[in-house]
């Protein structure tokens, strides 16, 4: 039996280059619900029988794209792990620091 498991497509999303900690916050969520670019994607094999997905709205779309119409099965146990910043802050940060920062907090796994 051949499984595929799809994550997503490149986002369609523009990051602003500076940002508070509440600004990077709703950036994150902006992320999470953009769509993906139109793009061509490699077909897997027509005989999968089980395509997995995260639970992102993306992914779905990204498998559509692929795989056309057809069940899916969704999985928080393949989605991406939430970023967020790491502090409060006012003070505009680049978007690297919260990028670095935000993958800091998967490492030592603090939420």
């Amino acid at each position: 039996m051949k499984v595929a498991i799809i994550r997503h497509g490149e986002v369609d999303y523009r990051w602003s280059r500076r940002c508070t900690s509440a600004e990077f916050d709703k950036e994150c969520s902006e992320y999470d619900k953009a769509p993906i670019k139109d793009t061509a994607y490699k077909t897997p094999p027509a005989d999968c029988r089980k395509v997995y997905i995260s639970t992102l709205p993306r992914s779905l779309e990204t498998a559509l794209k692929i795989f056309g119409d057809r069940n899916f099965i969704a999985t928080e146990l393949i989605s991406e792990v939430p970023l967020r910043s790491g502090f409060d802050t006012e003070k505009k940060l680049p978007l690297w620091f919260w990028n670095i920062t935000g993958r800091m907090q998967w490492v030592f796994n603090i939420t």
